[in-house]
């Protein structure tokens, strides 16, 4: 055993080194969000009393197909803001523990980098068992964090056990993700299919968690994000669900050890299947090689995206309801009269735009990890230019900047077309949805740029989109400065289909976007590969 395990604390330390920056940007993320909402609701709702309608809307289909089921027995800030944050916290956790072990496990393999640590006197488990002891790590970070951060946060009922539960209750969920993660890297053969089968399986569950407890309770329980609610932060503190989640992640983590015993360095235990001896017409230029590559990325968040814009869709039949006793939700809504369905629409379009904004990052800044290994000189050497190889990953961008949004927009009618008896208009969905592909673009441009003269410093772009996603959508809650709302791209955005079209923004973007396009593919070409 100990041979298996020899040097597993050298690896560790030297993955806690690497990714410290990541972590760090992670869980301060994570408290941020965290700790800041409580006082936010306390400003909205200083009496109890005010509570009460909104926990009865809780208890419709809607909400606990969003939330979970309403487990609440008492009517106070705490437990509401643990009702309205756990499971949405919870994804966030999920999607950080997923790319941690996804990029430390099968990552790893596929940079050929475990090949060279393999040469060195370490034991066959000892990557393994550091990702773990890694992810236990942060897991434990974040559960300190957030439990100590609101237990002082100075406002009634939120108590020090009620605090370490909701922080353990995020910190075990993301475990557990990550433990089936590891799992799903044992089977799949690249970092990108562990990454994808992951969130895949997580969105599945999210889907199954939120059938079950509208409609089939027994299937919830079966869930693992079905087993969250039953917690009852705040109220009566049940820890059998965090045993449950620790419990589960360990026989995961058997399996693991199982199936990485039991399969090749740097092979999957999922059959592949071997390509075409030719070349197929695709394959033929750039930009298509760009799309066979990236196909299955474009596919999954199409899916994810048109899922996402379903799901809130879906609420749209209950949001008079909603608004009637619920001042928080009124204070986000753009435009004034009693259509709370239209009102609501640019503040979810917002939010959408800004998950939009992501694949369109990932498939632009694709290009520095073939960089890192130098496969873009096997391009180069052959009569392609230096433009026409950094465009190929652009066009992608762009398609995603188009397709994702429109995804959404068409999840977002389908779901509110069968939740409302008026359904809002096909086009106001949609032109609502593409007026946020200036916004988009300009990221575009922004990745661009960066690529061009600043390769290293992509982590800017996300914490701007970050910084866009914090002011605009708990701009409202927060009582953000309308300046600083103005410092984003989508603070511009016409809030359709309450407002007038407002075309001088839109065209401005679109103009900034392309001089970052331009001034990005000047420095690509000045830059020594």
């Amino acid at each position: 055993m100990k041979q298996n395990l020899y040097h597993t604390s050298k690896i560790t330390l030297f993955y806690l080194k690497r990714n410290k920056w990541k972590m760090f940007f992670w869980l301060a993320g994570l408290v941020l969000l965290t700790l800041i909402i409580p006082p936010a609701f306390k400003n909205i709702y200083p009496d109890n009393k005010e509570l009460i309608p909104v926990f009865e809307m809780f208890k419709s289909p809607a909400m606990e197909a969003m939330l979970g089921k309403a487990h609440l027995s008492q009517a106070n800030l705490a437990t509401m803001f643990a009702y309205e944050m756990q499971l949405f916290t919870i994804i966030l956790v999920a999607i950080m523990n997923i790319l941690f072990v996804a990029k430390d496990t099968r990552g790893e393999e596929e940079d050929g980098r475990l090949e060279m640590m393999s040469a060195l006197p370490i034991g066959r488990d000892a990557v393994l068992t550091s990702a773990v002891i890694q992810q236990v790590i942060v897991n434990s970070v974040l559960v300190l964090a957030i439990g100590i951060g609101l237990s002082l946060i100075n406002i009634p009922h939120f108590t020090v056990e009620g605090s370490f539960l909701y922080g353990a209750s995020l910190a075990a969920s993301g475990l557990l993700f990550g433990m089936l993660t590891l799992v799903v890297a044992q089977l799949s053969a690249t970092r990108s299919q562990t990454v994808g089968i992951s969130i895949s399986l997580l969105l599945i569950m999210y889907l199954l968690r939120a059938i079950g407890d509208v409609s089939a309770e027994g299937l919830s329980n079966w869930m693992p994000l079905g087993w969250i609610p039953h917690t009852e932060v705040y109220s009566n503190n049940h820890w059998w669900p965090i045993i449950t989640l620790i419990a589960s992640s360990a026989v995961l983590l058997i399996i693991a050890f199982i199936l990485n015993s039991r399969r090749d360095a740097e092979a999957g235990l999922l059959p592949t299947f071997s390509g075409h001896a030719e070349a197929g017409w695709l394959l033929k230029s750039t930009l298509g090689m760009q799309f066979r590559l990236q196909r299955t990325g474009l596919i999954a968040w199409g899916i994810g995206m048109f899922v996402l814009g379903l799901s809130y869709g879906s609420v749209f039949g209950d949001l008079d309801a909603f608004f009637k006793n619920n001042p928080m939700l009124k204070r986000m809504l753009t435009g004034d009269g009693t259509n709370y369905a239209e009102q609501f629409v640019p503040i979810l379009m917002a939010i959408m735009g800004m998950v939009a904004t992501i694949p369109v990052l990932m498939a632009i800044f694709k290009i520095r990890k073939e960089m890192s290994f130098h496969r873009e000189e096997l391009i180069l050497s052959h009569p392609v230019s230096r433009i026409r190889y950094l465009m190929s990953f652009v066009w992608i961008g762009l398609l995603n900047s188009v397709m994702m949004i429109i995804f959404a927009a068409l999840g977002m009618y389908a779901g509110e077309a069968s939740s409302m008896k008026n359904p809002i208009a096909f086009e106001k969905i949609i032109i609502a949805g593409a007026v946020y592909i200036p916004a988009i673009l300009v990221f575009a441009g922004l990745a661009v740029m960066v690529v061009g003269w600043l390769e290293k410093m992509s982590i800017l772009v996300y914490l701007y989109l970050a910084y866009c996603f914090l002011v605009v959508y708990l701009g409202q809650l927060l009582d953000v400065k309308k300046w600083l709302k103005e410092m984003t791209p989508f603070g511009h955005v016409p809030r359709l289909p309450v407002a007038d079209m407002n075309w001088p923004p839109l065209l401005w973007m679109l103009l900034i976007f392309i001089i970052c396009m331009v001034v990005g593919i000047i420095g690509f070409r000045r830059r020594d590969i």
